[in-house]
């Protein structure tokens, strides 16, 4: 098991905006820099479900090793716009994608794939070792960050946290894992992609579901979604995405097609190709709320 360190008392809740993240790239106290990531974003923010995604990926599920990478890169964004609303010379746009200022002052894209490659040894850290799976790997994050502009110091592992975390797991299943990222991070994905993972569908069988032949799917892969059924893509990706966060990935392809009462006897597939979609999500996303459901 991974042992935390620190208990942390810091109430983040008397925290603005602009003080959270003055500290967040200022502070060396790795509390304060937690409660300003907390006052900052509310409990959907990515890192708190990284580390079980993590794990998950370590067990072999490929589904979890997209999403984690896919929350690493979120969560990278969220700190570097918190970091360009304090730094706007040092956290820009290039090609309208966020880069980072190098030294001689000049945007570069390639700075933001470095921190990207950070996720490949995140979970292994000495910060998730010194303040467990869900902020160890906030911190590690945060510290690449700090680390990469030029106008803030690099957060500091305080002293004799310095081991690399434990995962129970077998050294061939952490080797695995970081070649899955690592080509992860390298990968062309498209939401086509994300929704025939999840759901377990062939081309034809997602054809059926948006209403076109396979051979418009093959095309759509390389020339981009067409404006006619992006809405429908983006929401059933986003359904995808959820599902695969929220539900072993093993189970997700017989739980989409099985028909169910809360879906008025049809099945969650059977809703997304009658233009349900974005009815559906709105349920799914009600059923893991815990203030509806409470």
């Amino acid at each position: 098991m991974l042992a935390l360190a620190f208990s942390l008392r810091y109430d983040a809740r008397d925290v603005t905006t602009v003080e959270a993240t003055t500290t967040l790239l200022d502070t060396q106290a790795p509390a304060e820099a937690l409660a300003s990531l907390r006052a900052l974003w509310d409990a959907d923010t990515p890192w708190r479900e990284l580390s079980g995604l993590a794990e998950r990926a370590m067990h072999g599920s490929r589904p979890a090793v997209r999403l984690y990478v896919a929350g690493y890169r979120e969560l990278t964004r969220l700190m570097l716009e918190a970091a360009r609303s304090s730094y706007p010379e040092a956290v820009t746009e290039a090609d309208g994608e966020l880069a980072i200022a190098d030294s001689a002052g000049q945007p570069r894209r390639a700075a933001v794939a470095v921190l990207d490659e950070g996720a490949v040894s995140a979970p292994f850290s000495a910060w998730v070792n010194a303040y467990g799976p869900d902020d160890g790997l906030a911190l590690h994050l945060l510290s690449r960050v700090r680390e990469a502009l030029p106008a803030t110091d690099a957060l500091v592992l305080p002293a004799g946290h310095a081991a690399l975390a434990h995962r129970d797991v077998s050294d061939d299943a952490a080797l695995l894992f970081i070649t899955a990222v690592r080509r992860e991070l390298t990968a062309r994905r498209t939401p086509l992609d994300t929704i025939a993972e999840a759901f377990g569908l062939t081309d034809t069988e997602l054809g059926e579901l948006f209403g076109v032949r396979r051979q418009a799917v093959a095309q759509w892969r390389t020339d981009g979604i067409p404006p006619a059924r992006a809405e429908k893509v983006a929401a059933t990706a986003s359904l995808a995405d959820l599902l695969s966060r929220k539900l072993k990935a093993e189970r997700l392809p017989g739980i989409a097609r099985r028909a169910a009462d809360a879906y008025g006897g049809q099945s969650m597939l059977d809703m997304i190709a009658a233009d349900r979609h974005a009815e559906l999500l709105a349920l799914v996303r009600a059923s893991f709320d815990p203030s509806v459901t409470a």
